[in-house]
């Protein structure tokens, strides 16, 4: 769900569904109110039967919730022209940003981590990334196709910084 970063009044009306659904899974007695639309309950009660216990304050793997990694990594490849994307590599986390950073990007070896950056992306990201010392490598995303990425950009962004399969990036 994309959230305007600082401006929480910013949404667009699409994401009101995804306001209700939260509400739902966070109060599930709203299950029972006739004011929700059924599509939102339907999306609640999918999501919370993928959480142990029923319940979003539940035990869940550390890497995501398994059915919101899928249809993530189903959005990925629809959106990045059937490049395919796998649920395994997709790490679902909340307030835990820097220490993931540190964990991808500092290494034992002398060699500095570069990471992969889509352009447009978000400033506050940029700048924990070089806080953790990682180079930063930038790709375009291309606006006419509705922000999708492009094999041949990567190939191009591969070529101007020398990367190869053996590099540490992410």
């Amino acid at each position: 769900m994309g959230t305007p970063v600082g401006d929480r009044n910013n949404w667009s009306i699409s994401n009101y569904f995804y306001l209700q659904v939260l509400a739902a899974c966070f109060y599930p007695a709203l299950l029972e109110d006739d004011s929700l639309p059924l599509d939102v309950k339907q999306r609640a009660e999918s999501l919370l039967r993928e959480c142990d216990g029923g319940s979003v304050g539940s035990y869940t793997d550390s890497s995501g919730i398994t059915k919101i990694k899928h249809c993530v990594s189903q959005f990925i490849t629809r959106r990045d022209g059937g490049v395919p994307s796998s649920p395994d590599n997709i790490f679902i986390k909340s307030g835990s940003q820097t220490i993931m950073l540190k964990l991808l990007i500092h290494s034992k070896d002398s060699c500095q981590t570069g990471v992969l950056i889509p352009v447009p992306t978000y400033a506050s990201f940029i700048i924990a990334l070089e806080e953790q010392g990682a180079a930063i490598i930038p790709y375009h995303l291309c606006e006419e196709q509705g922000w999708t990425l492009q094999v041949e950009e990567l190939r191009k962004v591969s070529n101007k910084f020398n990367l190869t399969k053996s590099d540490s990036f992410y």
